[in-house]
């Protein structure tokens, strides 16, 4: 009996024991847990991947080589290197996609070298900004094959015109390429003066004002002469064009005084063929973000056209004018007036004006975009039927600032500046919609 009794209770505690081991393993790991690693042969059980990064990387700068070393510790060499990285938008958000060559840093061209376990690479023009890098690190054991260990590291790439870590201060200075022509023509007399278009914007060091007259004098066209018109009080016409880093201002006179007709009165007091003022001057601006951010600035744009209160006697319809266009992006104005005969009236002593504001991301470094136009005219022919003394000036001018923009009004950029550079180190400015 005691023999029996004995048997029982070692069948409960062995019955006991298994349960009691059941559960502690079931508490364990949990349902879902993973199977434990097993050990590889000959090595003992895996280690993990230790390695070991800074909140920031040391700033690179373009055109020189950098280099930082990567030492994973444990785990089972030898090790795999592999990275992504992501430009950061102004709101703090990722922007960009790796390799892409998309706005918001482009390519890196980051490069591991294995053998050295360093990130390696020389930044290029176009590279400047911050970033945020994941480094990841696996080796040839089963946890960590498929699944490396990987940690985030910010990096600044600078240069000699970003040098501020962070936000910094965008400047915009006007470029321009001027271009005008001007004539007087009389009986068989003609004086001009002209400037070609350099086909380039040029900064204001290049030129900063240029001027344009022609100058036709008194004639005498009394009979026996050439052209029997009676005499021709002659014409003179002047246009200056002058710029600064944050405007354009172009002015226009031409004046035909009065002459003598002839006796029988066949022939006016004028006696000029024609005279004319053409400017056809186009403008951009370089646009600098001397920060690593990304900055969210306001490009306030403004236009306006005048005519002198003494013009007078200077002719109808398309005889005088100005036709000025501005735009950043989808944001811009068009100014399109003619003289008071004419729709969009300016008449002699008023002046029409207009002004936008485009809200933008600018990246870091130095953008070159044209932005518009400007086109002052007067002049006609036939101005032997004319009035005397005939007198115009049209005065013209177009203004570009920019300033830090004030995100809490609500309104949030809707398009980002940005340069690439070409094979041939050529740089190339965009302004996009932000997707």
């Amino acid at each position: 009996m005691q023999k029996k009794v004995n048997c029982l209770s070692l069948l409960i505690l062995l019955v006991g024991i298994l349960f009691i081991s059941g559960c502690a393993t079931q508490n364990a790991g949990g349902a879902n847990a993973p199977a434990a690693s097993q050990p590889a042969q000959g090595t003992g059980k895996a280690q993990g991947i230790s390695f070991s990064l800074p909140a920031e990387l040391p700033i690179a700068y373009v055109g020189t080589p950098f280099t930082y070393s990567i030492n994973p510790t444990s785990g089972q060499p030898p090790y795999t290197f592999s990275f992504y990285y992501h430009g950061i938008a102004y709101d703090g958000s990722a922007c960009g996609v790796p390799y892409s060559g998309a706005s918001c840093g482009g390519n890196l061209g980051i490069l591991f070298q294995a053998s050295t376990t360093q990130l390696a690479f020389t930044p290029e023009a176009g590279n400047e900004g911050e970033y945020m890098l994941d480094v990841c690190v696996s080796d040839r054991s089963p946890e960590h094959r498929y699944n490396p260990v990987c940690k985030n590291v910010k990096l600044y790439i600078m240069s000699d015109t970003i040098t501020v870590k962070g936000s910094g201060k965008v400047t915009s200075v006007l470029m321009w390429d001027p271009r005008a022509s001007v004539f007087v023509r009389g009986k068989g007399d003609t004086a001009e003066d002209k400037m070609e278009r350099r086909g380039k914007l040029v900064p204001l060091s290049v030129i900063s004002s240029v001027s344009f007259n022609a100058n036709l004098p008194p004639k005498d066209n009394s009979p026996g002469s050439q052209y029997s018109v009676g005499s021709s009080g002659g014409g003179s016409v002047r246009f200056e064009m002058t710029a600064d880093p944050t405007s354009i201002s172009q002015s226009v006179t031409g004046d035909a005084p009065c002459g003598t007709p002839l006796s029988d009165g066949t022939c006016n007091s004028l006696n000029l063929d024609s005279f004319q003022a053409v400017g056809d001057t186009t403008f951009g601006l370089n646009i600098i973000n001397d920060g690593t951010a990304d900055k969210v600035v306001d490009f306030v744009m403004t236009v306006r056209t005048a005519v002198s209160s003494d013009s007078k006697n200077y002719g109808d319809g398309d005889d005088a004018g100005t036709q000025i266009s501005i735009g950043i992006g989808k944001t811009g104005l068009t100014l399109n007036a003619k003289d008071e005969h004419s729709a969009n009236a300016v008449a002699p002593g008023s002046e029409i004006a207009d002004r936008k504001v485009a809200r933008v991301v600018v990246e870091p470094g130095s953008h070159v975009l044209q932005i518009g136009g400007i086109a002052p005219w007067f002049g006609g022919g036939g101005l032997g039927t004319k009035d005397c003394p005939v007198h115009i000036g049209i005065s013209s001018g177009v203004s570009v600032t920019v300033a830090d923009a004030d995100l809490s009004d609500g309104n949030l950029p809707k398009e980002r500046i940005w340069t690439t550079f070409s094979s041939d180190s050529k740089p190339h400015t965009y302004i996009r919609e932000i997707e």
